[in-house]
C-alpha cells in the first residue's frame, strides 16, 4: 500500500519527501514545504475550479490549500490501485478551539472576508456547475422524510424510548419545519435571496487553521456557487448547538461578521430561516431511520433528548433575532 502511496508522490517530486498522517490528508514535508494528498471524488473540472479559486484567493491575500499540479501538469494522479489523488499546499496551525470564543469570532471574521473577498471571483459557466438545491428544496425534502420515518413508527407495534420520545414531540418541531418551508417558498416568490456567491460549502471549525501569520482556509472540496450567508449560517448554528443558544454569543458573531461584510435584509433573513428549521431533529430522525431498528443505541436518545432541552433556548434565541431584525428594517 505504502509503495503504491510513494509512486503518487513521485509524480508531484516528493518520492524522497517526509509523511505523517494528518487529518483525512497524508502530509508530506520536503525542503521546509508541506503539502498534502488527499483522495479526490470530484471531476477533472471541479480540480481545475478549486485551482482556479486557490489562486485568485491567494491574489487577494487569503491563504489556502490550493492543489498543486503535477510534473505532467495534471491536477488529479491515478495511482496503481485506480484510486484518484489531488495535493494541495499545506500549513502547520490550531483548528479553531470552539470553547475559545476568541477564536470563534476571529473564525467568523475570516469567513466574512473570505465571502467578500471571492465576490469577483468567476472563471466562466463551469462555476455555476456548481450549484446544489436550494435550501427550499432541501428543507422540502427534509419535511418528507420526517413525515416518512414518522409513520414508519406510528405501524411499530412495540415502540422503544426513541420511538416514544420521538412520537411526543414530532408535532412541535414539525410544525417549526412547515412554517420555515412557507417562509421560503414565500421569500423565493418575492426573490428575497441574500447576496449570491462562492461558498466554501462545508466552513466548519476544522477548515480553519491559526497561525502566527494570517489564517488559513482549508478543504474546499465542496465549495460551490450559491447564497453565501448559507456558510455562516451552518458554522453559527454548531457553535450556538454548543453554547445552548446564548444570546450574547450570537449578537456577538453576528455583528462581527456584519463589521467586515455588511448583511442586507436578504442575508438577515436567509440567516433566520436557516437556524430557525430544526435541522438537528432532523439529523437524529434520519440517522434513526438509517440504523438498525432492533438495537437503538441510547446515544440517539440522549441527542434527542438534548434537542428538546435546547428548543426553548433556539425559540428564545430566534425570537429576539426577528424582533432585531424588524427594529433594523
Amino acid at each position: 500500500m505504502y509503495y503504491q502511496i510513494e509512486q503518487v508522490l513521485e509524480t508531484y517530486g516528493l518520492g524522497d519527501a517526509q509523511t505523517y498522517k494528518g487529518r483525512g490528508v497524508l502530509v508530506c514535508e520536503k525542503n521546509h514545504e508541506l503539502w498534502a494528498l488527499k483522495e479526490f471524488q470530484g471531476s477533472q473540472e471541479k480540480g481545475e475550479f478549486l485551482y482556479l479559486l486557490g489562486g485568485y484567493l491567494a491574489e487577494q491575500g487569503i491563504v489556502n490549500d490550493r492543489p498543486k499540479k503535477n510534473r505532467e501538469g495534471e491536477l488529479i494522479t491515478e495511482g496503481p490501485d485506480g484510486i484518484r489523488y489531488i495535493m494541495h499546499q499545506w500549513y502547520k496551525g490550531r483548528e479553531c478551539d470552539v470553547k475559545n470564543r476568541m477564536d470563534i469570532l476571529m473564525t467568523v471574521s475570516h469567513l466574512a472576508r473570505f465571502h467578500s473577498a471571492v465576490r469577483g471571483f468567476s472563471c466562466g459557466e463551469e462555476t455555476l456547475a456548481y450549484r446544489k438545491e436550494s435550501v427550499l428544496s432541501e428543507y422540502s425534502r427534509h419535511n418528507r422524510e420526517l413525515i416518512k420515518i414518522r409513520n414508519y413508527i406510528r405501524k411499530r407495534k412495540q415502540k422503544n424510548d426513541f420511538e416514544r420520545l420521538f412520537t411526543k414531540c414530532f408535532s412541535d418541531f414539525f410544525e417549526q419545519c412547515l412554517k420555515v418551508e412557507e417562509a421560503l417558498q414565500m421569500a423565493e416568490e418575492k426573490e428575497i435571496t441574500g447576496k449570491t456567491g462562492i461558498c466554501h460549502g462545508d466552513f466548519n471549525q476544522h477548515n480553519i487553521l491559526f497561525r502566527a501569520a494570517d489564517p488559513v482556509m482549508i478543504h474546499f472540496e465542496k465549495a460551490k456557487y450559491g447564497v453565501q450567508i448559507a456558510d455562516f449560517g451552518n458554522f453559527m448554528r454548531k457553535i450556538m448547538e454548543k453554547y445552548n443558544w446564548e444570546e450574547s454569543l450570537g449578537t456577538a458573531m453576528l455583528e462581527e461578521y456584519h463589521r467586515v461584510n455588511p448583511l442586507n435584509r436578504g442575508d438577515f433573513l436567509q440567516l433566520y430561516y436557516r437556524l430557525s428549521y430544526p435541522e438537528k431533529f432532523w439529523k437524529i430522525a434520519n440517522h434513526y431511520y438509517g440504523s438498525n431498528k432492533v438495537w437503538i443505541s441510547n446515544r440517539n436518545l440522549e441527542k434527542l433528548q438534548k434537542e428538546i432541552h435546547q428548543h426553548k433556548s433556539r425559540c428564545r434565541y430566534l425570537t429576539g433575532l426577528l424582533e432585531a431584525l424588524n427594529k433594523e428594517v
